[in-house]
């Protein structure tokens, strides 16, 4: 199995999902509930040859502190089982704002919904700024390339 990238946008509830191959071909993006994360963690800790892990990080700002009082707070915790895989195969978790969604988003030409951005979409766009900013393995988009992504 070739080298490859995986991005999360971590959630309570969902945890956004997406595969990239060592070209920065994104080879598989869904949503999934925790139960399927587990499965899909393991499936990546056995199968797998990533060579990062791109997240988005998770901060509580003060505006939003109260929800968090009585909370388990799931999302930190599922962010703990993606930091664990990565010390288990000994390969950098890169954390990125949420920030750069937008940005990501035009570079990508994908439109994005007013409001909450779907956990799937994140993860996606997240990956993609990553691999196109840092890794180099996306070629950005031209204005009128015949290429365009959707």
């Amino acid at each position: 199995m070739p080298s490859s990238y995986v991005s999360f946008d971590p959630g309570a509830k969902r945890t956004g999902v997406a595969l990239w191959d060592e070209n920065g071909t994104c080879t598989f993006n869904t949503s999934l509930q925790q139960h399927e994360l587990d499965i899909y963690l393991e499936h990546l800790r056995t199968q797998s040859t990533l060579k990062k892990i791109i997240i988005e990080e998770y901060r509580v700002y003060s505006q939003y502190a109260r929800k968090h009082i009585g909370s388990k707070v799931e999302t930190v915790q599922v962010i703990g089982q993606i930091k664990a895989l990565g010390r288990f195969l000994k390969i950098p978790v890169i954390e990125q704002p949420a920030t750069v969604l937008r940005i990501a988003a035009m570079q990508a030409r994908v439109t994005l919904p007013k409001g909450h951005i779907p956990d799937k979409t994140s993860a996606y766009l997240h990956g993609y700024f990553y691999l196109l900013h840092h890794e180099k393995v996306i070629k950005p988009l031209v204005l009128g390339d015949k290429n365009e992504q959707s």
